[in-house]
């Protein structure tokens, strides 16, 4: 996409892929609750220029301009940067219907991009409320996962890092034991837990389900939702939280389904690396010797590192369809170092000969 094209884009609809809906406001202009921060009344004004192109004003701040003006404000830059190859990306995701992650300022982050562990002793949940952050809808939004999916899974805690004193807020999902495991969308991408640590359950719709699916986080769950064009899961499924959880939900799911003879089938989700095969190891462990088949369909997202990286990178056209997709099992027989050597001789295959 280049700047012609961006500056054709319609404001509106960006606003409305993001979450946000116009408001009934008697003033000239189309009103938003601004995208910037949380408030009570509206103050974004969009609107178009004779020639057809959009302008916008955010009475809260003072900020406006056009379309490319907007994008930079979304990624957290100066609405007049001249640089603006970060905001054509981002407009270019979202007028695709995939909408890209805004970057975040270099100057905050570590350097090593990794997430950084709080532990639950060094901070202190303030409240948990529905999803409304434009901020925290937006991050998601990158992910390709829409804000209305979002909103009916998820919540929005407020949190205070006793460390530095400072409040941040997070994406909350609640697990078994009354936690909530919180993904902040900051520079510094906290993952927090405040409670007990433990696996969530999202009971299925369809009581005669025969599977129950597993993943490790809950943006893979929220992935995999979009990909099978449902808001709540016919099946159910189970969110690890944490790949140290992957014993414990086998033994869940032995305890809770024990006189079901319907859910015997097991299907997981998991990355593309070694914390995943391990996952899936322990899981057939406890699994296969109580009588239950173990599938797996991560061979569907084989090339990606996980399931939403999957969703964010692929076009619409060229994604299979997961509902007709089969999973591939495995027996008692299929040990975890004879798959491990498979695997491993079909890459070594796949490399290039010198």
């Amino acid at each position: 996409m280049n700047v012609a094209q961006a500056k054709q884009l319609d404001l509106p609809a960006i606003l409305a892929r993001l979450g946000y809906q116009e408001q009934p406001v008697t003033r000239q202009g189309i009103w938003f609750f601004s995208p910037f921060r949380e408030e009570d009344t509206p103050s974004f004004k969009a609107w178009q220029l004779p020639s057809g192109l959009w302008c916008w004003k955010d009475f809260g701040s003072g900020e406006g301009g056009n379309v490319i003006a907007f994008a930079n404000r979304m990624i957290g830059k100066e609405t007049g940067d001249r640089a603006i190859s970060e905001a054509l990306k981002w407009l270019d995701g979202v007028n695709g219907g995939r909408v890209a992650e805004p970057p975040v300022q270099r100057t905050t982050a570590p350097k090593s991009g990794r997430i950084e562990a709080i532990q639950r002793d060094r901070f202190t949940l303030i409240d948990n409320k529905p999803l409304r952050s434009p901020q925290l809808v937006s991050y998601l939004a990158g992910r390709s996962i829409p804000a209305e999916l979002a909103k009916l899974h998820c919540g929005q805690a407020q949190y205070l890092d006793n460390q530095s004193k400072k409040k941040f807020y997070g994406i909350s999902f609640p697990n078994i034991e009354g936690g909530l495991e919180i993904r902040a969308a900051t520079a510094y991408k906290h993952h927090v837990n405040t409670g007990e640590k433990g696996i969530s359950i999202i009971p299925g719709q369809d009581k005669e389900a025969p599977a129950i699916h597993v993943f490790e986080g809950f943006t893979d769950f929220l992935s995999w939702l979009v990909l099978i064009g449902q808001a709540k899961p016919e099946q159910p499924a189970i969110v690890l939280n944490s790949l140290s959880f992957a014993a414990p939900a086998a033994q869940h799911i032995i305890s809770k389904y024990a006189n079901d003879d319907l859910r015997k089938t097991v299907i997981t989700y998991f990355d593309h690396d070694d914390a995943g095969q391990k996952a899936f190891d322990r899981m057939a462990d406890i699994l296969l010797p109580a009588g239950y088949t173990l599938g797996d369909r991560s061979y569907i997202y084989e090339g990606f590192h996980d399931l939403n990286e999957y969703l964010t990178e692929t076009p619409v056209s060229k994604r299979i369809s997961f509902t007709a997709a089969p999973a591939k099992f495995f027996d008692t027989s299929a040990t975890a170092e004879a798959r491990r050597a498979a695997d491993r001789l079909r890459e070594n295959l796949r490399k290039p000969t010198l």
